[in-house]
């Protein structure tokens, strides 16, 4: 069996995401979503964010031997997808809630800043990106993103008592129920985040770089995220 994933790229938008529904003991249906997740650490709006797919793609398909390989990418680009396929890898074997503290932190911001690229807010909710959305202004101060934390609480404030339900019907349950005007609001705040106040991947970098030791090996470290027989 082999798999191709075929990706294009537009400036300042992240590809087309389609979230796939999988088992965890699925290895192919696992390395498939992964890949498509991890191939879209894409485009941005400025040099400190993701630039261009690499033009090696084993970079974009690649599970790094650990964080040090990433840690190595002299690219913002490259290491934040390396960063991307070794957390990707990590939960699918183990779950969020068994990452550490770190890795749970550049989880969030992957599935952040994967989705607004991507299909906003909106989308962010929508996703299983949501299940997390709670945690995720506590991870984007963990990494000094203090003004893209700010905006991620404003989103977060559309919903009761500014909870999104963790529970993923319930919760797009409540987003297909938001007005115009909570929606409204949405938009403009993936305006505020695609502008990028804060270098997201330069924070991502000295952050992961200060607490290398909790940045776990993966399952199939050295491997790829495209397998084939």
């Amino acid at each position: 069996m082999s798999l191709i994933i075929a990706t294009s790229n537009v400036a300042g938008v992240r590809n087309t995401h389609r979230e796939l529904t999988i088992t965890r003991t699925v290895p192919i249906l696992i390395f498939a979503c992964c890949s498509l997740q991890a191939c879209q650490r894409a485009a941005s709006t400025d040099g400190n964010a993701r630039g261009a797919m690499p033009a090696d793609i084993s970079i974009a398909a690649r599970i790094p031997h650990s964080v040090d390989e990433a840690l190595g990418h002299a690219s913002d680009n490259d290491f934040a997808i390396a960063m991307s396929n070794l957390l990707f890898d990590r939960e699918a074997a183990v779950g969020y809630e068994a990452l550490t503290p770190s890795e749970q932190v550049v989880f969030c911001l992957d599935g952040l800043e994967r989705e607004i690229n991507n299909g906003g807010f909106h989308q962010f909710f929508l996703n299983s990106s949501g299940d997390h959305s709670l945690a995720t202004p506590p991870a984007l101060r963990a990494l000094g993103a203090v003004r893209v934390a700010a905006i991620v609480e404003q989103a977060l404030a559309v919903f009761p008592a500014g909870r999104p339900a963790q529970e993923p019907s319930r919760r797009r349950a409540q987003v297909e129920a938001l007005g115009e005007s909570q929606l409204g609001d949405l938009e403009r705040l993936d305006a505020a985040f695609l502008k990028y106040p804060e270098p997201l991947a330069e924070l991502e970098r000295r952050y992961v770089r200060a607490h290398r030791n909790e940045f776990l090996v993966p399952p199939h470290a050295g491997g790829t995220l495209l397998p084939s027989n």
